[in-house]
């Protein structure tokens, strides 16, 4: 049975949809979809950020 205190909370610190800039995954400080401006990929060709 479902926590009463967890009926429905979308603020939460991890998303699990791909479309967040969260990543669902606790390592990656973003989403892995290549869709996303941020990728996991060490190739900078796809890395439009900073990094």
């Amino acid at each position: 049975p479902p926590l009463p205190m967890f009926p429905l909370l979308p603020p939460l610190p991890v998303s699990p949809f791909p479309r967040l800039p969260v990543s669902p995954s606790p390592r990656l400080p973003v989403s892995p979809s290549p869709r996303l401006p941020f990728s996991p990929s060490p190739h900078p060709s796809i890395y439009p950020g900073p990094l």
